[in-house]
């Protein structure tokens, strides 16, 4: 599965296409800022490790690049929410779910 996650962002990456979209990469930022630490399920997950690298690069969240502003307000506002609540927000457990197979 991590080979034909990688080939498939960097497919849409070569074509000019958007393989995860501002919105979703906010939310998947925002669920492994707040909650990776606390489950190994994410570091073993290379799905998830490839859809983080694909995020990074595509809307320069690392090194020297001036990331996208759009992305780091949505991020924001997710990380808020998750913090805020005692339970986790549906958006979040889907999210993890049916496309990681990880349960919050």
């Amino acid at each position: 599965m991590t080979d034909f996650r990688r080939q498939w962002n960097e497919s849409c990456k070569a074509a000019g296409l958007v393989s995860i979209g501002k919105d979703t990469a906010a939310k998947l930022l925002a669920v492994v800022y707040v909650l990776g630490g606390e489950r190994e399920a994410f570091t073993h997950n290379e799905k998830l490790k490839a859809d983080i690298d694909y995020i990074q690069d595509v809307y320069g969240i690392y090194g020297g690049k001036i990331p996208d502003q759009e992305v780091v307000e949505l991020v924001k506002s997710y990380t808020k929410q998750l913090e805020a609540s005692e339970d986790y927000p549906q958006w979040a457990t889907k999210l993890m779910n049916e496309n990681y197979n990880i349960n919050l």
